[in-house]
């Protein structure tokens, strides 16, 4: 269905070629996964497939590339229909609501009315996303428009799936349950994913180091679980009401001290609100009652520009605090003009520090993100999600870096894996309310995922 030749990708400004594909063939009905280090070729492969290459993003292309059968040349649209999800969903929301979305790339298609209605409700049933369709995309979780976005591209059946991290935003039972459909759809699909659980489903795996498949692969596995190091000193302590209207997103007590949390739950369960409701910056239409205080002091009381030096937070969509032209002078800037060496080393980013934040790969523009929060120096630390995005090796680096500071970490994360291996306090939130959870939970939601 799909043969690559001689294919070689080098973007503008690069010495050498960020993709090198002696060969490939893929087969009707495979699902070939596509593994690898962050920033070593797996998006880069996977927007040539899809046509992104070179008609958004420009690149030089070499080689030659044939879907059933025809060659096809940069640019050129596929003789099949290809379906694609990129990492960040945003960058494909366009419709106000959930039906909407879900429709739209079928009414484009030119499907009569009723069809487009019959497909989105068929298709929201398998992926238990129907209580959505009514919903406004802006308030979804990341983690839901995932789901919504997945949707919309299910819908128009297409005969090629490109999905890039599909899950990274899931939690472990919506991965369960997407793996699941993607394995009986029988459609020809190429992912790249970090979660070691698509082994399941695949019918054969890709390495990439550097931009070249390899034969072998190196499994890196979570290290032992360290001895917790929660004290009886309270850092922060936190009583949370938020509403958005009259329904009620959490009602909850939280008390951290000195070490890393971790926060795991559902999507839409609230935690990037909970979050966003310690650094007192949710949106306007939501309504936060309650205090936050660090060290004693009510810190939603304080303007933002001393709330900013005492907590850090880190969201979702990491674009949003990128504001200079290179990764060296962003991280200069997060230091007040000290030197970025010693953590362009410690986070491997050493050799892209002459280039533009927004050109990294989401997992080096995360570790980005983490290494200017690390180097502003702030006493409470809020990451949402920053293993998204991460393979494994890049996700046991910022575990061991946010274990090595002295500070109190409060992380949401949607792998069980890291939270066993990193975190001193494992918190779980459903119903708008956070509970401790014990190791043996963490085992139950993990074994949830791979099952």
């Amino acid at each position: 269905m799909l043969e690559l030749s001689g294919v070689e990708v080098t973007y503008p400004g690069r010495d050498g070629p960020a993709l090198r594909i002696p060969r490939l063939e893929v087969r009707r009905g495979e699902i070939v996964l596509v593994t690898g280090r962050t920033g070593s070729g797996k998006s880069t492969l996977l927007n040539l497939l899809n046509g992104i290459i070179p008609r958004v993003i420009e690149a030089e292309i070499k080689g030659e590339i044939r879907i059933e059968g025809k060659g096809i040349r940069p640019g050129d649209d596929p003789p099949i229909v290809i379906g694609t999800l990129f990492q960040d969903p945003d960058a494909q929301l366009i419709n106000e609501y959930v039906e909407d979305e879900i429709g739209f790339g079928l009414e484009n298609l030119g499907y009569p009315p009723e069809e487009v209605g019959i497909r989105v409700k068929e298709i929201a049933e398998v992926l238990k996303i129907s209580h959505l369709l009514h919903r406004e995309t802006r308030k979804l979780s990341l983690g839901e428009k995932q789901v919504v976005v997945l949707a919309s591209i299910l819908a128009m059946k297409p005969e090629l799936l490109v999905l890039d991290e599909p899950t990274s935003n899931l939690d472990p039972w919506e991965t369960k349950l997407i793996l699941r459909y993607i394995r009986e759809l029988g459609i020809t699909t190429i992912v790249a994913e970090h979660k070691p659980v698509f082994r399941s489903i695949a019918t054969r795996v890709i390495n990439l180091v550097d931009g070249t498949p390899m034969e072998q692969e190196v499994r890196i596995e979570y290290p032992p679980r360290p001895a917790s190091r929660v004290e009886d000193r309270i850092k922060l302590s936190a009583e949370i009401l938020v509403r958005d209207g009259e329904r009620v997103i959490l009602n909850t007590k939280l008390k951290l001290g000195p070490g890393t949390t971790t926060l795991l739950g559902r999507n839409g369960s609230g935690k990037t609100t909970l979050l966003r409701g310690i650094a007192g910056l949710l949106p306007r239409n939501f309504n936060l009652e309650g205090r936050v205080q660090v060290n004693g002091v009510d810190v939603l009381r304080l303007p933002p520009s001393k709330r900013g030096r005492i907590i850090g937070y880190l969201p979702q969509d990491i674009q949003l605090i990128f504001s200079r032209s290179t990764v060296a002078k962003e991280l200069e800037s997060c230091l007040h003009g000290g030197d970025p060496e010693p953590l362009l080393r410690r986070f491997g980013l050493e050799r892209f520090k002459d280039e533009d934040p927004f050109m990294l790969s989401t997992g080096q523009a995360r570790r980005l993100a983490i290494a200017c929060l690390m180097g502003r120096g702030v006493e409470i630390i809020l990451l949402d999600e920053p293993t998204t995005g991460q393979d494994v090796e890049s996700r046991i680096q910022i575990g061991e870096e946010l274990r090595a500071l002295e500070r109190t970490i409060l992380l949401t994360t949607h792998d069980p894996r890291f939270a066993e291996a990193f975190a001193d306090e494992v918190l779980l939130l459903e119903n708008g309310e956070v509970r401790k959870v014990g190791l043996g939970e963490i085992h139950d939601i993990n074994s949830g995922a791979s099952g």
